[in-house]
């Protein structure tokens, strides 16, 4: 979803990044909840991987850089995998560079250059499936596009963003599948963590979710949605105004 760079006037509160530990999630004892994501995603929440190592430390800000869309795709590709931490790519059951590859192949076909994207291309983008039993990886595909995504956008105030959407069933499901792409990202370096925006999180006036939102998809960061119609509009209504 791309969005336009947030400019300099005052926006809502700051979705922050999710650290090691850090869940913007309700608490969830159903672990029977399917999730479906973007790649059709159906898998448990438990994956016994808490023997993994995680960067806590406060991580420093990404250093000023041109767009990084701007750059050669052969350059872009090398550094977006060298970025990845290698207990990440680790975790990952199918090709790292090949997938970053393909995103950043299928987002500079339609990009036209000075932050601006190419809206009447028919080119659309491609459909990743990812099927098969529980714990075989489906959601780190996930995870790799979310990031790609984000990481094209970070690093240069005025660099397009693009948001991305994970939409699941029910609040408890949502939670459980976002509960997970945080454990992953905390294997990144802090500073190399997207933002994450959890839309049915609880206790929260529905002005305060929807600028959550709002902010989070100005980032480029990513939303998780539960599929109700309430939910979606807000995230509907936000995407529109991140738009312009």
């Amino acid at each position: 979803t791309p969005a336009k760079a947030p400019s300099s006037a005052k926006r809502p509160r700051q979705t922050h990044r999710l650290g090691c530990g850090g869940s913007a999630a309700s608490n969830s004892t159903d672990t029977s909840e399917s999730d479906t994501g973007l790649e059709g995603d159906t898998e448990s929440d438990s994956d016994g991987d808490d023997n993994v190592a995680i960067n806590t430390g406060p991580g420093a800000p990404i250093p000023a850089e041109q767009f990084l869309i701007d750059k050669n795709e052969d350059e872009l590709v090398r550094q977006l995998v060298s970025e990845l931490s290698s207990c990440f790519v680790q975790k990952c059951n199918h090709n790292v560079k090949h997938h970053v590859l393909c995103i950043v192949r299928k987002f500079k076909g339609v990009y036209k250059g000075n932050g601006k994207w190419d809206k009447s291309t028919k080119e659309t983008m491609p459909e990743i499936i990812a099927g098969g039993v529980t714990q075989n990886g489906k959601t780190l595909i996930k995870a790799v596009g979310i990031w790609v995504a984000w990481r094209l956008g970070a690093g240069h105030a005025n660099a397009p963003k693009i948001a991305t959407i994970v939409m699941s069933t029910s609040v408890n499901g949502t939670g459980s599948l976002l509960t997970k792409m945080v454990r992953y990202f905390s294997m990144l370096p802090q500073n190399l963590r997207p933002p994450i925006s959890f839309a049915g999180l609880q206790r929260v006036t529905n002005t305060e979710r929807r600028n959550n939102i709002l902010e989070c998809i100005l980032q480029g960061g990513c939303i998780f949605v539960n599929d109700t119609a309430a939910r979606l509009k807000q995230v509907q209504s936000a995407i529109c105004e991140a738009r312009g």
